[in-house]
């Protein structure tokens, strides 16, 4: 009986901190909104910046060629990350980082998606060379 109730505490405990700092609190899949991500024919970098509420991811699809140097820098608070998806669906980058650069190996549309925890300011930073 004890340890029932020692555990059962835990757990609400446990439950109930996790949902006032923002995790579990979105009661399905994040909302997914699809950004424009425009820039001038040879423009090479573009910065922008935005604000994403919780509950929400937003998505930037560009198109690039294998061999190309992209850049990508994400500047933000807690709680949001940054993932980058390849043309055949290969994860450049997975939350971990905010930040990736290097030679890219496949041509087609490249998928930048950025998730949250928390509603938060942000300024993305994109290059391509």
């Amino acid at each position: 009986m004890k340890k029932t109730l020692i555990l059962s505490a835990f757990v609400f405990v446990f439950f109930s901190a996790n949902s006032i700092d923002g995790f579990g609190q979105c009661q399905s899949a994040d909302t997914e909104i699809v950004k424009p991500l425009k820039r001038a024919k040879n423009q090479t970098s573009i910065v922008l910046k935005d604000t994403i509420r919780l509950c929400t991811s937003h998505v930037y699809r560009f198109r690039a060629r294998a061999g190309q140097t992209f850049r990508v820098k994400l500047t933000t608070g807690k709680k949001t990350g940054l993932t980058v998806l390849a043309p055949s669906a290969e994860r450049l980058v997975d939350g971990d980082s905010l930040s990736w650069s290097g030679e890219l190996a496949e041509s087609g549309q490249y998928e930048i998606q950025i998730g949250t925890d928390a509603t938060a300011r942000y300024t993305l930073e994109i290059s391509i060379e």
